[in-house]
């Protein structure tokens, strides 16, 4: 795992964002005390009196901060962990992963400043381009793992379909282009599909095996 380039890109931006939400967690209390508008009455108690057991508009700006990186930044970690594993390009997986730090970066010093609109928005619309891109790529190299189940026996045996089933046999008569039905069972939108075999290779989940298909009669 050390020697994946792309993995310790991620291990060094995910690292800088939970230092970034350490302080955050830091600058909240530190406003807390400041403000003397404290969350517990035990708290308040300590500090000054029950009066103190209140909510504060710049305490909660600081909560919605943190709780808005916890919303973002864990749903990063995930997919930045299985995106390293996809064996991206590490010149393109590094510009993901800096273009989501800065983001989120400047989104807390924008959220805790009170900067003028649209700043904050725009860092966190810029932020989730890397997380929807990372996303897709992990779908696109993982669906066929999802809607194609190969049945472990359908790996060695394969059936024509039935007279009549409706599976068309192509180049009918030609050894090297016929249709069979592959054992492996692919659910797509609640619909069964078949799977045709031609020149011993699935068309469906585009796996060879060690299996010569015999001529379709009609």
């Amino acid at each position: 795992m050390m020697e994946n380039k792309v993995f310790m890109s991620f291990t060094f931006y995910s690292t800088i964002l939970i230092l970034k939400m350490y302080v955050v967690a830091i600058i909240t209390g530190q406003v807390r005390l400041r403000k003397k508008a404290f969350a517990n009455p035990e708290d308040a108690l300590r500090n000054g009196g029950l009066q103190y057991y209140r909510e504060d508009p710049d305490v909660e700006r600081c909560r919605r901060a943190h709780r808005n990186d916890m919303e973002n930044i864990f749903p990063f970690l995930f997919l930045g962990a299985i995106y390293s594993l996809l064996d991206p390009s590490p010149a393109v997986a590094r510009i993901h992963f800096f273009i989501f730090c800065m983001g989120r970066i400047v989104h807390t010093i924008a959220y805790l400043l009170q900067l003028k609109a649209p700043t904050r928005s725009v860092a966190y619309s810029v932020a989730q381009l890397p997380c929807f891109s990372m996303a897709l790529q992990i779908l696109l190299a993982t669906t066929p793992y999802w809607w194609c189940q190969q049945d472990l026996e359908g790996l060695r045996t394969f059936q024509l379909p039935p007279e009549g089933e409706g599976l068309s046999a192509r180049g009918a008569g030609k050894e090297d282009a016929v249709t069979a039905r592959c054992l492996c069972k692919s659910f797509w939108m609640g619909i069964t599909r078949l799977a045709s075999m031609r020149a011993g290779k699935c068309e469906l989940c585009f796996v060879s095996l060690p299996w010569q298909p015999m001529p379709m009669t009609i």
